[in-house]
């Protein structure tokens, strides 16, 4: 059974590999996303234009992405409780179902592996408490997935996910 070690490595291998931020993404990799997907999916033609245009900038800095994924915030989550086993291939969660599905946690309490959240309630963006101060999240189109000291973001509370209790 997957723990929250593996949990962790799984969010961080998503920063490491250069994650981009694609609205309604679960970890769909790179290289078969299509630009019609992008369009289509994206929440307008301007968004979609800056999930292209870092592409095309991590392409120019030489960074490789065969290994990179696509992702919004939750799906950073969801794609990492996938590839696990823990959640179903079909599953998907918004931040607040995924708030829902946690138990509160005091942010200077956090383990590794527990969630962090924008509100206290009906939160609309999550990420991954990953260790020593510092967190993961699918922060936005123009930068990806990004890993950040905790006090960097606007978390108001943390969450741990029943399966890491």
């Amino acid at each position: 059974m997957a723990n929250r070690t593996d949990f962790v490595s799984a969010v961080t291998d998503y920063w490491k590999y250069h994650g981009i931020y694609f609205w309604g993404g679960n970890g769909e990799s790179t290289r078969g996303l299509k630009i019609g997907t992008i369009i289509d999916q994206e929440s307008s033609a301007h968004n979609a234009a800056r999930v292209l245009r870092h592409i095309a900038d991590l392409i120019d800095k030489g960074y490789d992405l065969t290994r990179s994924q696509a992702m919004d915030c939750s799906g950073l989550v969801v794609a990492a409780l996938r590839q696990l086993g823990i959640i179903g291939p079909k599953d998907d969660y918004r931040a607040r179902d995924l708030q829902k599905m946690c138990k509160a946690v005091d942010l200077n309490k956090l383990k590794p592996g527990d969630l962090v959240f924008d509100k206290s309630e009906n939160a609309t963006h999550c990420g991954v408490y990953d260790g020593f101060d510092m967190t993961i999240e699918a922060q936005g189109r123009d930068v990806g997935v990004t890993r950040n000291k905790l006090s960097a973001g606007k978390w108001v509370i943390g969450g741990r996910l029943k399966y890491f209790e």
